[in-house]
């Protein structure tokens, strides 16, 4: 049990080190789509889905796979999303991406 109120920083850095443990935490996420989509669309959607719940939880590290590489080269900028409907989703990722790297 820790201690309520510090007396020493022996104490604190106790109550600190617990802190810091508890917020390391892995969210994995199961996302079920409803309808039928194309691949490449899919994982858009999902990966959409799992950057919301990174800027829910604050996160400070974000890992990303797909095994769409024709997705991972898009977001990557080795190619041109050239269909304005995986441009939009490409869009969306990047904005998510950039409020996570602030």
């Amino acid at each position: 049990m820790l201690p309520s109120s510090p007396s020493n920083n022996s104490d604190k850095s106790v109550i600190e080190g617990h802190i810091a443990q508890a917020r390391l935490i892995q969210v994995e996420q199961v996302v079920h789509l409803n309808f039928s989509t194309f691949n490449n669309e899919t994982e858009y959607k999902v990966m959409i889905v799992g950057l919301d719940l990174d800027l829910i939880f604050a996160t400070t590290k974000v890992e990303i796979k797909s095994d769409s590489q024709l997705v991972v080269t898009w977001i990557q900028r080795e190619y041109e999303a050239r269909d304005e409907h995986m441009a939009c989703y490409l869009a969306i990722v990047e904005a998510r991406l950039r409020v996570l790297d602030k």
